[in-house]
């Protein structure tokens, strides 16, 4: 699943971010690309307080976040 948040602002990027994990499967991963690394550490935060490793890559001008090993709501 992707989620393409430049240019959202905050309560919609985290409203459809919980919406993907509570429906992502086990087997699943979640790719959210951000703009600047203040946002990524918001999203890194928000994942891992629901129980969900995250990877953060800077490519460019963006971040990429990769949330794995759905033991959080994605696994529900």
């Amino acid at each position: 699943m992707k989620l393409d948040a430049r240019g959202l602002k905050p309560e919609e990027l985290f409203r459809k971010l919980k919406q993907m994990l509570s429906s992502c499967g086990s087997n699943e991963s979640i790719e959210v690309l951000v703009y600047d690394q203040v946002t990524a550490k918001r999203v890194k935060t928000f994942a891992s307080m629901s129980g969900c490793p995250v990877e953060i890559e800077k490519k460019e001008d963006l971040f990429i976040l990769r949330i794995t090993e759905n033991t959080c709501g994605c696994a529900r």
